[in-house]
Parts: C-alpha cells; sequence; structure tokens
C-alpha cells in the first residue's frame, strides 16, 4: 500500500471518516477500547450500525439532528460517534443537544420494545394490568448513552488540559468535596478526543483507540504513514486510499478544512468590520479569515490562494 503524502481520502472529511469507519468489526473494537469496555461488559455485536442517522422530534416545532455514526449494541446500549473538523460556539452545548435527542429515541424505542413484547404474550387481564402497571413505572428508566466526539481541534471549553480524551459526566458536589470523583449518573457518558492534543508516535500505539486515533488525526498529512498489522485496520486504509486514477481525486485535507471553516471564518470577520463602512468591512472579514486559517494550521500558499480568490 502507498504511504505518500496525500494518498489517503482525510478521514476528518465526512466521505473519508464514513468510509474508515465502513466496517462493524473496527467499530467493534474501537467502541470496547474507547469505553475502556471489558470482560462481559465488551461489545460483542451491534443490532444497529448506520451512518447518518436522522432523528426528528416534533415540540411541536420540527427539530432535528443528524448523528455521523449511530449504533445499539444487543445490550440495549446506544452509542453515536461525531467526527468534528469545524469548530462550533458553545460546544458543550451542541454535546447536550445531541445527546438529549439520542436519549429521547432510545427512550421511545425501549418503550415501545416492551410495549410489543407484552402484546405478544398471552395473558389473562389480571397479568396483563399487572404488567402494564410494571411497564408504566419503567416509563422513564433509561438504557446506557455513550456519545464520542472527536475533534480536529482544541474544545475552548477544556483548554488547560493536556489530555487528548476526557470523559464528561454528571457529578455530586457534595460527594466530590468529600473525595469521591466518580459521577453519581452512570447511564450516560460524553468522550471527547481532541486530535491536536494526540501525540503518540506509531511505535507507542497499543490499543485499537490509539490506532484509531492516530490515523485520523495523521492519515493525508504524513509523508511516512506507518504500516499496521491488524487486519481491521489495513482493511479500513484501504477504504480510504487512493492512487490518484480517479476521474477526480478525493478532496484533499487541506482543501476540506478551508470549506468547511472559511464560510465561517469569513462571514464573522465581515460582520465584525461592517460597523466600520462595507469597504473596512469586507478587508477586515479577509484579515480574520486569514488568522482564523492559520490558527487552523492550514498553510500560508493555500491561505493566500483562497484571499486571491475572495
Amino acid at each position: 500500500m502507498a504511504n505518500e503524502k496525500m494518498k489517503f481520502l482525510s478521514p476528518r472529511s465526512n466521505e473519508g471518516f464514513h468510509a474508515f469507519f465502513a466496517d462493524e468489526e473496527l467499530m467493534i473494537d474501537f467502541l470496547n477500547s474507547a469505553l475502556r469496555l471489558e470482560g462481559e461488559e465488551r461489545i460483542k455485536t451491534l443490532i444497529k450500525f448506520q451512518h447518518e442517522h436522522d432523528t426528528i422530534i416534533n415540540m411541536p416545532e420540527h427539530f432535528g439532528v443528524c448523528f455521523d455514526i449511530y449504533a445499539k449494541t444487543e445490550k440495549g446500549d446506544y452509542i453515536i460517534v461525531e467526527m468534528q473538523q469545524r469548530r462550533y460556539r458553545n460546544f458543550l452545548d451542541r454535546t447536550q443537544v445531541y445527546e438529549s435527542m439520542l436519549k429521547l429515541e432510545g427512550l421511545i424505542e425501549k418503550n415501545k420494545i416492551a410495549e410489543e413484547k407484552l402484546a405478544a404474550k398471552e395473558l389473562n387481564e389480571k397479568e396483563k394490568e399487572k404488567a402494564q402497571k410494571y411497564l408504566k413505572s419503567q416509563r422513564y428508566t433509561l438504557p446506557k448513552f455513550y456519545s464520542i466526539w472527536i475533534c480536529d481541534h482544541d474544545i475552548a471549553e477544556l483548554v488547560g488540559s493536556t489530555e487528548y480524551r476526557d470523559e464528561l459526566g454528571v457529578y455530586s458536589q457534595n460527594k466530590l468535596k468529600l473525595g469521591v470523583i466518580d459521577p453519581i449518573f452512570k447511564k450516560t457518558k460524553i468522550i471527547t478526543y481532541e486530535l491536536t492534543k494526540f501525540n503518540k508516535s506509531a511505535t507507542e500505539l497499543q490499543t485499537a483507540e490509539e490506532k484509531c486515533i492516530f490515523i485520523l488525526k495523521n492519515a493525508g498529512r504524513l509523508i511516512d504513514f506507518p504500516k499496521f498489522e491488524d487486519k481491521s485496520i489495513v482493511d479500513a486504509l484501504s477504504r480510504i486510499h487512493f492512487n490518484g486514477e480517479l476521474e477526480k481525486d478525493p478532496m484533499t485535507d487541506v482543501e476540506d478544512l478551508i470549506a468547511e471553516n472559511r464560510e465561517e471564518a469569513f462571514e464573522e470577520g465581515e460582520a465584525r468590520g461592517r460597523a466600520e463602512g462595507e469597504s473596512i468591512g469586507i478587508a477586515k472579514g479577509r484579515t480574520e479569515s486569514a488568522a482564523f486559517m492559520r490558527q487552523c494550521g492550514i498553510p500560508e500558499e493555500k491561505i493566500q490562494e483562497f484571499l486571491n480568490n475572495h
């Protein structure tokens, strides 16, 4: 397999991310490692494994989100995996909205399955009444939920931390004062990865989590890309590899990053300068755009190419 720079479709792009995690075996290996699941807790199969899964709720307004990867385990646990290239304002708010939507969908599905199972049973009236009473008492009992956020940027709310992986949960302030740091609500967990803080070399990689995060950060960026022995990893790399013989080369990582960020950066910069006049506002918008791109690590020649075309 060729290891040359830009021979990989960026796994940080939407298309590349889905291609990389297209195989259920790799997804399970990554999840077990990322969620630190051991023994009987380990995921064996996924009864749902979908890409671009839409969840819509009417409240009564129509509101929906689209999960990058949506999975359900054989034990009834729900998992979403999100790849984030763009820097969104209020990142943690976004994670809460996605988790809320996931919980509502999972809770509704759990209750529906329980009702269908009850309807299929042959019970007398007394037994059915007792079962329905029990189901009603379990109406708000949640399954387990995990949301994993892989970010190709620093997370503003986690500034100061040097670790690339973090877990967010619900904690008791009083228990924290007593030195108890375990979350009090263990049915939900938000896991974040900041690729910018992942600095392990290829020779240091041990777990499926570390190998996947290494690839997600470096594929398309490293000139000398390492070889892997794991079949699921090798297969995943083959899915995002291209040899230059395609009718149209896939979007490179740099081009994808510009496409993802330049509109937001340009509009924000222009808005800040609009009060100083249209011409000054546009000039300031260009300055803000360039500064934002440099912050993203985009090469100077690509920045100048963008500015010359806008």
